[in-house]
């Protein structure tokens, strides 16, 4: 087996006011680390009080949080006025690359008793993609989109293919690929796979994930051995789970070459980088809506189950929703399509309404799969007998498509227009509303 490496390619010390000083001693830059596993040791002294921990964070996002700034550096304490003999300021821990890409940078922040934060440095990296020993039978159909876009009608299309497994798609939201690929970030991470050599807190249920702490046995072959042995097995592991989930649960036919699953996913989904990564022949199909009608979409389902999903419960009104939750996940899609525009595909949910076999011809070409009109015809009228009434809110795509222009009042849609507008015109929508008439068909929101 080939030992994974991560190469280190920039390290920066970034102490801003407030923090004395800091010092990193491991990672060195421009050195080469075997297996997945990235080993953080150094120091940090507060001006004016004691670093008790540190977080570390990717784009913003914590991947590491309440690491113990807690081991004796008498060396560095009697080196400044304001720290005492006996401070202990240094850090030592190992991380998981797993759950960062193959090309990253890590900011480390430093946290005071008060609860103040500082940030004192920047690693940056590169490592090798992780290589599973499994041959998958099935390739992840990424069907990216937000909620209440018409993702159940075209996941209920999409596993109408002989060729496509979905798993009940009007009735369950599925999510096999996410499950099994934050498991191989969990378990790989050296809090997990090093808590049995010297187990913490045996009494917490979640003991195994690392929860009651970690103490690291002295042993630099074995941590080097299991940081790049078992994150390969792990990965093998979880791809053996997803095959056998799909090919035994669904309708894919298994005599007529299976290709994909498809699962539904919202951009910035952390585990999505590393399924991409585990399988190269992933494909990915970005699902749009109007935003505007997204709102309403949303408003209604939530009306219609007497209790606030997608995020409405956390805000206070619906235009706080609008410049907060939506404008952010709409601005996530966007930056998604932007990024991915070379090897995605994009489908308008307005256009799947309006002609739902041209969509599809799209989608399967894409994909490389059969897409003459007897196998379109017979997906859509499959998909169509499933039906999904429970995920309805209107009775026709008449009143489904553009139904913002009536549902939503002057100054809500304003708030969109201001909120929404950026993301809207990134793709091709009119942020005033359009002239003409409306379309036609189901409403499969």
């Amino acid at each position: 087996m080939t030992v994974a490496a991560v190469r280190i390619e920039r390290v920066a010390l970034t102490p801003r006011q407030g923090m004395l000083a800091a010092g990193l001693d491991l990672p060195k830059p421009s050195s080469v680390v075997e297996g997945y596993t990235l080993r953080l040791e150094g120091w940090a002294v507060g001006s004016q009080e004691e670093v008790t921990s540190l977080t570390v964070r990717h784009g913003g996002r914590p991947v590491a949080e309440g690491v113990a700034v807690d081991r004796p550096r008498p060396e560095v304490a009697t080196s400044f006025e304001n720290a005492t003999p006996d401070q202990r300021c240094g850090f030592s821990f190992s991380l998981g690359t797993l759950a960062l890409p193959t090309s990253f940078e890590i900011d480390l922040e430093a946290q005071t008793a008060a609860g103040a934060r500082f940030r004192i440095g920047t690693i940056g990296a590169t490592r090798d993609p992780i290589e599973s020993e499994y041959s998958p039978e099935l390739q992840p159909l990424v069907l990216n989109a937000l909620g209440r876009s018409g993702t159940t009608w075209m996941a209920s299309l999409l596993g109408a293919h002989p060729q496509i497994g979905a798993f009940e798609p009007t009735a369950h939201d599925a999510r096999l690929g996410t499950y099994w690929a934050t498991v191989l970030q969990e378990l790989s991470q050296p809090r997990s796979y090093l808590t049995p050599f010297a187990p913490q807190g045996l009494a917490s249920r979640r003991w195994w994930l690392g929860d009651g702490g970690v103490k690291e046995p002295s042993s630099p072959s074995l941590e080097a051995w299991l940081g790049s042995r078992l994150p390969v097995s792990l990965a093998s592991m979880c791809q053996a789970q997803i095959d056998a989930f799909y090919l035994a649960n669904t309708d894919v036919d298994t005599e007529a070459s299976p290709a994909y699953f498809v699962e539904k996913f919202v951009p910035r989904q952390p585990a999505l980088t590393l399924l991409e990564e585990l399988y190269p022949g992933s494909r990915e199909v970005i699902l749009v809506r109007d935003f505007r009608d997204v709102l309403c979409s949303i408003l209604a389902f939530n009306r219609k189950r007497g209790f606030q999903a997608f995020g409405r419960a956390r805000v206070t009104s619906d235009a706080e929703y609008v410049t907060t939750n939506l404008r952010n996940s709409a601005q996530a899609l966007l930056e998604r399509w932007q990024t991915h525009r070379e090897d995605a595909h994009l489908v308008r949910y307005e256009d799947l309404i309006r002609d739902p076999q041209g969509c599809l011809r799209g989608v399967l070409a894409h994909l490389g799969l059969a897409a003459d009109a007897e196998t379109v015809d017979a997906m859509v009228a499959r998909a169509a007998e499933r039906g999904s009434p429970g995920h309805r809110t209107t009775d026709d795509a008449h009143a489904s498509v553009g139904r913002w222009k009536r549902d939503l009042p002057s100054q809500l849609q304003a708030v969109c227009e201001d909120a929404l507008g950026p993301a809207l015109t990134g793709f091709g929508y009119e942020p005033s509303p359009p002239p003409g008439g409306t379309a036609g068909g189901v409403d499969r929101s």
